[in-house]
């Protein structure tokens, strides 16, 4: 059975039911200054009843803006960029605008094609967690002129906007943690391979066992690729690979959730027997099993700063000096490490 089709109310509509002109209507719907406060609400009012709702398109074509942002990630079902796409909305909501959340899944391609859907689609800026091809997929929104922000690292380049934690002092703060406590023996579940932050954190992480008179032998730097499983089959090989292994960091705390579990089904005790630690403090706003210790990085924070960021660009008139916004870091100290 075909679908009743119904007619879009237009302006024109509110016009004829209201006795007012089509442009008093449309000012009206905009909350000009130069109409009463009565004929705003009677408009209003009826518009509300006639079922009216703005033509977006319409409206883009007219000012050259659709007021939406894109936000593409590189993993929204890691609860920390869940939390840090419903504040950047929340901020975005807050000066006018809508957002579009696209997942990346770390892949070049699939970041290429969520950035190409955003221009399509007239976003008028875009906040991107980067993949490792980040730097040629942005490439198009600076011939064009949209304005973006890239998050969660400190790109080499000063021609772009980016909003990020101190990765460095990240993994040294953890690593120092762990070897204070007496841990030797250690795994590092880094981030995938080609991923602008994960050489910085084993440099770190290295740097910070160098201090201490030990060396890369000390240490098992580890690459997780994104997926299901692979975090469980990166630390079972390992462990196999590096016996005796007394304290294990990862790169987030949903890594360390994952460990936690596969090490208690193991019979491994948290920890007396291995010591672990996270990042991103996940604990301040979700409910874990345990208590984890941590770095605070909160994506609350990353989104406010990357967001304010962009909506200023987006505007601003004509080109502006690259900002790079370092967000400072500390250690939560907590029963698991």
């Amino acid at each position: 059975m075909k679908r009743e089709q119904h007619r879009r109310v237009t302006l024109k509509d509110i016009a004829a039911k209201t006795g007012y002109s089509v442009i008093t209507v449309s000012k009206a719907l905009r909350g000009s200054s130069d109409l009463a406060d009565s004929t705003i609400h009677l408009i209003r009012e009826t518009a509300s009843e006639m079922g009216y709702v703005a033509n977006s398109a319409a409206n883009a074509l007219r000012s050259g803006q659709t007021n939406m942002i894109a936000l593409t990630l590189v993993d929204i079902s890691n609860p920390f960029w869940s939390c840090f796409a419903k504040k950047a909305d929340a901020v975005a909501r807050a000066h006018g605008y809508t957002t579009m959340i696209m997942n990346t899944d770390m892949d070049g391609a699939s970041e290429a094609l969520a950035i190409r859907t955003a221009v399509e689609r007239g976003v008028d800026g875009l906040i991107i967690d980067p993949s490792v091809c980040y730097r040629e997929n942005v490439e198009v929104l600076q011939k064009m002129g949209i304005p973006f922000v890239v998050v969660s690292y400190m790109p080499e380049e000063d021609d772009m906007d980016a909003v990020f934690f101190d990765e460095y002092q990240s993994a040294h703060l953890l690593v120092k943690r762990l070897l204070e406590g007496g841990r030797r023996r250690l795994i590092m579940m880094n981030l995938p391979v080609g991923l602008p932050s994960a050489a910085v954190r084993a440099q770190s992480a290295l740097d910070a066992l160098r201090e201490e008179g030990l060396g890369p032998e000390n240490i098992l730097i580890a690459n997780v690729p994104n997926g299901d499983g692979e975090c469980i089959r990166v630390l079972r090989e390992s462990l196999a690979a590096m016996p005796g292994v007394d304290g294990i960091l990862t790169y987030g705390d949903h890594r360390a959730m994952e460990v936690a579990d596969e090490l208690m089904e193991m019979g491994v005790r948290i920890p007396e027997d291995i010591a672990l630690v996270g990042c991103g403090n996940q604990e301040s706003h979700l409910r874990i099993p345990f208590s984890l210790t941590t770095v605070d990085s909160p994506p609350m924070t990353l989104a406010r700063e990357a967001t304010t960021l962009l909506i200023r660009r987006m505007k601003e008139d004509g080109p502006a000096k690259a900002e790079h916004i370092q967000i400072p870091v500390h250690l939560m100290a907590r029963r698991s490490g």
